[in-house]
């Protein structure tokens, strides 16, 4: 799997190619990441909350008549909503979303939970794949040798 990860580049080039790969895959198995439909109802969710339509005595959601009256504007507002709250990831299979706010609290925790800092380059690296010389000293693959 093959990411394009273009929002937080500076936050993962401080890992080790294979422990990017295995952050991206933990953030898939815990369900940090999103896909598309799940965007898509958070972005209603949030026009519920601020609006509904009364026609007669029946209330409808705010953002089913938006997407009927206006789909341009429904539209414009996701991508607003996207750009403003998540980071895009584009895989080969499908477009998946991250929650900004969460993002950085995650990083760390994966990287307290399952990697070292090389002692050379500072990267982090995998748990499993670093080379321990001594109780502070580490190194990755690239700096092992």
């Amino acid at each position: 799997m093959t990411y394009d990860i273009y929002a937080f580049r500076d936050y993962l080039d401080l890992m080790t190619e294979a422990t990017q790969k295995a952050f991206l895959r933990w953030l898939r198995q815990t369900g940090y990441m999103l896909e598309l439909k799940e965007v898509y109802d958070y972005y209603d969710d949030s026009i519920d909350g601020m609006s509904s339509c009364q026609v007669g005595t029946t209330f409808y959601a705010g953002s089913a008549v938006l997407k009927e009256l206006d789909r341009a504007v429904y539209d414009k507002g996701f991508t607003e909503f996207v750009e403003e709250c998540y980071f895009e990831f584009t895989s080969q299979e499908q477009d998946c979303y991250m929650d900004r706010c969460n993002f950085y609290d995650l990083f760390d925790e994966f990287t307290d939970d399952c990697c070292f800092a090389c002692s050379a380059c500072s990267k982090y690296t995998l748990a499993d794949a670093a080379e321990y010389i001594s109780e502070e000293e580490y190194y990755c693959e690239e700096c092992q040798g």
